[in-house]
């Protein structure tokens, strides 16, 4: 089964994270999807949601949080397809 997204459709740099961080996106066109992420600490609450402004494009975000380890969800019409550790 191949991946939906391939690693480089969205990129969250810089890494480890700063207090601000940015989301570089090319994602994919075909089936009009709506694509949103978020963004949790390790006690799962959510610290930031969003949806993307398009198919293509940069987003910078503060991001204000303590040291530690996060997690980056990428949903596809309110479906989680993909987790990414982000380390700050």
């Amino acid at each position: 089964i191949a991946p939906i997204l391939s690693s480089r459709a969205i990129v969250v740099h810089p890494q480890p994270l700063q207090n601000q961080l940015n989301i570089s996106y090319n994602l994919p066109a075909e089936g009009n999807h709506n694509w949103s992420y978020a963004i949790f600490n390790v006690q799962g609450q959510e610290l930031v949601s969003r949806r993307f402004s398009g198919l293509e494009g940069e987003e910078g975000l503060a991001f204000p949080y303590s040291s530690g380890v996060y997690f980056f969800h990428i949903f596809r019409d309110q479906e989680l397809i993909e987790t990414r550790k982000l380390l700050k």
